[in-house]
């Protein structure tokens, strides 16, 4: 077989003819998995780097994202949290690089429901060319202030409802050793 390149598929520990153990596996796709195996799939503590170059650190369950992991993605947003069947779901923050801004809250179904959404301090913000689209020739009236009688209260029922609504479905599909760690 003359011009064809032999490629490694997958090094590391074996158990009955499966992957099992530590190893790291190169998929055809790209994507790399380097980590622990359990019966051929990916399983406990585990680092995916994905052909995009996303990176996701942390544990996996029956070959999924599940329990507690870190994403970075390639271009610097950051989520950090938990993760059930490759979702983000429950107690969560994601870092908007571009935007330079945090949200912590609760996730469902890989979605942000209820939280903290904030301003991160940026030491290089007053060296950043200022946006054209909204240079002295705009004037924008005033936005009127909206506050909460008691803003903490209605985001800690806001939180605590979801996680109720939420249960059934996480008791089913988080790892029995992931719930009580």
């Amino acid at each position: 077989m003359e011009g064809k390149k032999l490629r490694r598929e997958y090094t590391g520990d074996w158990y009955e003819d499966k992957k099992h153990g530590r190893g790291t596996f190169f998929y055809k796709n790209g994507d790399r998995y380097d980590g622990y195996w359990v019966s051929g799939m990916p399983q406990g503590e585990g680092r995916m780097i994905y052909a995009n170059e996303n990176i996701y650190e942390g544990q996996w369950h029956e070959a999924k994202r599940n329990g507690y992991g870190v994403l970075t993605k390639r271009n610097g947003d950051h989520f950090e949290g938990h993760w059930v069947n490759d979702k983000r779901e429950g107690q969560g923050s994601y870092f908007y690089h571009d935007k330079n801004k945090l949200f912590v809250g609760e996730w469902v179904n890989d979605q942000p429901k209820n939280g903290v959404y904030t301003e991160v301090e940026d030491d290089y913000a007053e060296k950043r060319p200022l946006n054209p689209h909204f240079m002295d020739r705009y004037i924008l009236p005033p936005i009127n202030t909206l506050k909460l009688v008691d803003p903490a209260v209605v985001l800690e029922r806001a939180m605590e409802r979801t996680k109720q609504d939420r249960a059934h479905f996480r008791v089913q599909h988080i790892p029995i050793e992931e719930m009580f760690n």
